[in-house]
């Protein structure tokens, strides 16, 4: 059957460039229970945001919102 949805970088990311961005993105999204894809991708990235503010590093949406989910993901 495939995947309802799927998550998919809206800009050119080369591997040391995603892996920052992604954190442990796809294991907190795979772990999804109650919680629906759009929240989980929310609560992640607000993690990293509060991540990189505590470290005092940038918090630019390149670091953080490289990934958007597309398809059916109710």
């Amino acid at each position: 059957m495939g995947r309802m949805a799927t998550l998919t970088p809206i800009f050119l990311l080369t591997g040391l460039a995603a892996s920052p961005a992604l954190g442990a993105t796809w294991q907190d999204l795979m772990d999804l229970e109650d919680e629906s894809l759009p929240d989980a991708m929310r609560r992640v990235q607000l993690e990293k945001i509060i991540e990189l503010r505590s470290e005092g590093d940038i918090d630019h949406p390149f670091t953080w919102g490289a990934f958007i989910a597309l398809g059916d993901w109710r």
